[in-house]
């Protein structure tokens, strides 16, 4: 599965708790981007916004990834050990490609591979300075 990165023009992520979608992120090569929530599942950054942005955030994202995470890529139900119900979809699309992850497990559970949690987190990072702004520009309105 080797040049996989190359190949990726959008990325989506979700991750829903209980069967509500705590965070919606899509980021593509062409600068569109579109999120809602930041996993807290707190109703008042739980908004939905469109947008894009003139920085490479997609291109930052996809530099960090390392293309062996996607010798994982499939369903997995992880066993069960308590908390909120919990799944997380990470869908890689292109041209050629579409591939991508869903993982669903308790909070207590083991939970995703750390490098997949890596991508949450850092595309989460790149993209809160863009989303606090239209928290900002939603609140002013």
């Amino acid at each position: 599965m080797a040049d996989i990165l190359p190949q990726i023009q959008q990325l989506f992520i979700k991750l829903e708790a209980e069967d509500e979608s705590v965070l919606s992120l899509m980021l593509s090569a062409s600068g569109s981007l579109n999120r809602m929530g930041d996993g807290s599942g707190d109703p008042e950054v739980a908004r939905f916004f469109m947008g894009s942005s003139p920085e490479p955030l997609f291109q930052q994202l996809i530099a960090g990834m390392d293309e062996k995470v996607f010798e994982l890529a499939g369903r997995y139900e992880l066993p069960y050990e308590g908390g909120e119900r919990l799944r997380l979809t990470l869908h890689f699309k292109g041209e050629k490609l579409d591939t991508g992850f869903e993982f669903s497990y308790g909070s207590e559970s083991m939970g995703p591979p750390e490098e997949l949690l890596e991508i949450v987190e850092q595309a989460v990072a790149l993209t809160d300075g863009w989303y606090e702004a239209q928290l900002m520009k939603n609140k002013s309105n």
